[in-house]
C-alpha cells in the first residue's frame, strides 16, 4: 500500500470519522483516505513524519491525535494546534484518548492516565488560556503502577459506563 501513497508500513492505528472518511496513523506520519483513495491535506502534511498512536474524534467534530513525542494534537477545518507539556500535559506521548460524556478527555501515556476538560484543551488551542488543569492519576490510583501500556490499539476504551486503559501490570 506504500505504492498507494500510505505514508509509512506500519499502522497504529485507524478512525472512520462522522464524514466517512478514513485516517491511518503510522509510525511515519498520518494518511487522509477520501472517497477509497489517500488524499494529500493541511494536516497530512503538517505531521509527516510524524508518531502517531491514537485518533479520536469528539462529539463535536474535533479530531485529536495523540502522539509519541509530540504531545496532542488538535485537529479542526483550517486549524491544526499542537498541545504539549509546555501547556500542562504530564507527557507527550499519548497512547490512548477517551471522552467521558462529562465534558472531560482522558489520555494514558508512559507516565499514568490523566483527565483534562475538552473546553480547556479548545481554550489554549483558540489562544483563550496558556495552561491546562490536569488531574493525574498516580501510581496509588492506577493499578499499582503509573506506567500505561500503549503497544497495541486500541490502548483504551469505554465499556458500561467506564473507561479502561491498560498497564504494564494488566
Amino acid at each position: 500500500y506504500l505504492d498507494d501513497g500510505l505514508v509509512y508500513a506500519s499502522v497504529r492505528v485507524v478512525l472512520r470519522n462522522r464524514a466517512g472518511d478514513l485516517w491511518i496513523g503510522t509510525d511515519g506520519g498520518i494518511n487522509l483516505v477520501h472517497g477509497g483513495e489517500i488524499v494529500a491535506s493541511p494536516v497530512t502534511d503538517r505531521l509527516r513524519n510524524e508518531k502517531v498512536r491514537t485518533i479520536y474524534e469528539d462529539a463535536d467534530g474535533i479530531t485529536w491525535i495523540g502522539t509519541r513525542g509530540g504531545g496532542v494534537i488538535r485537529v479542526m477545518p483550517g486549524r491544526i494546534f499542537r498541545i504539549t507539556m509546555r501547556e500542562g500535559l504530564p507527557d507527550n506521548t499519548i497512547f490512548q484518548i477517551l471522552d467521558d460524556d462529562a465534558g472531560y478527555l482522558w489520555m494514558s501515556s508512559p507516565r499514568g492516565v490523566w483527565r483534562v476538560r475538552r473546553s480547556e484543551l479548545n481554550a489554549v488551542a483558540e489562544g483563550r488560556a496558556d495552561s491546562l488543569d490536569v488531574l493525574l492519576y498516580d501510581t496509588s490510583d492506577v493499578a499499582g503502577t503509573n506506567r500505561m501500556s500503549g503497544m497495541g490499539q486500541p490502548a483504551g476504551c469505554k465499556a458500561n459506563g467506564l473507561l479502561w486503559f491498560p498497564s504494564i501490570h494488566g
